[in-house]
């Protein structure tokens, strides 16, 4: 848990570092490319700037984030997901 009380949530195989923390109502995710590349990730995904739809081009050319709602569950990054 965070700080803030969130959950941070950490995509192994990107970075090495945390990518996405507190994917709960409000969203920012940093760490993709250097630089907030999604923000407010609600119900439905509204990743600006990457593709339009769920999918976070750049990071693996093949990212598809789903399940982005209260809980958080990123698929095909490297097939793996820690959440502390």
């Amino acid at each position: 848990m965070l700080g803030n009380g969130l959950p941070r949530v950490t995509v192994a195989g990107l970075t090495g570092r945390t990518v996405a923390a507190g994917l709960t109502g409000r969203t920012v995710a940093a760490g993709l490319t250097g630089r907030t590349v999604a923000a407010g990730l609600t119900g439905r995904t509204a990743a600006a700037g990457l593709t339009g739809r769920t999918a976070a081009a750049g990071l693996t050319g093949r990212t598809a984030a789903a399940c982005l709602t209260e809980r958080i569950a990123i698929a095909d990054v490297t097939g793996r997901l820690s959440v502390a």
